[in-house]
């Protein structure tokens, strides 16, 4: 049975991401809403928002634990604050990170606001890490792009779980 590609995209990069992992595994990728076939193993392509990964629970109450979960965030991948959330909330289920995008002109006020607010804080930190300065230097920018390349671990990883 081939995989079941689900995408929790609110902006659109993860939707992206979703459309070109299941165009490589021979599938489609389908939004959350759509119901897996019985039997077929999910992939969720889904952002992380604040420590939050939306459509997480919801898959999990219609469909089970899903079969791997790709995260796509805006902070660089090996970001330790995504592998802990990933832990936190993902246990052994494996987790792949891509990069995103942001495009300031799609942000609603209360998402600019947010980024703004982690702004200030981040400012006033007397010791920032690498990834405080890169959230820094992108706040108020475009940033980042769709990164085909960034599919590879899980291109790899489909492969040999469908074996």
């Amino acid at each position: 049975m081939p995989w079941h590609i689900v995408h929790s995209s609110k902006h659109g990069t993860a939707r992206s991401y979703a459309e070109i992992l299941a165009a490589d595994l021979g599938t489609g990728a389908h939004p959350l809403a759509d119901p897996a076939p019985a039997g077929a193993p999910v992939i969720l392509v889904a952002p992380i928002y604040a420590g939050r990964i939306p459509g997480l629970a919801e898959l999990r109450r219609r469909s089970g634990e899903p079969a791997a979960v790709v995260l796509v965030g805006l902070m660089p991948v090996d970001s330790s604050r995504r592998a802990e959330v990933a832990r936190t909330h993902l246990g052994d289920t494996p987790v792949f990170q891509v990069p995103g995008r942001i495009r300031w002109a799609e942000l609603g006020l209360r998402e600019r606001v947010m980024m703004h607010t982690l702004g200030a804080i981040t400012r006033l930190r007397r010791r920032r890490t690498a990834t405080d300065e890169q959230f820094l230097a992108i706040l108020g920018t475009d940033s980042g792009a769709v990164d085909p390349a960034a599919l590879d671990p899980v291109r790899a990883w489909a492969e040999r779980a469908r074996r």
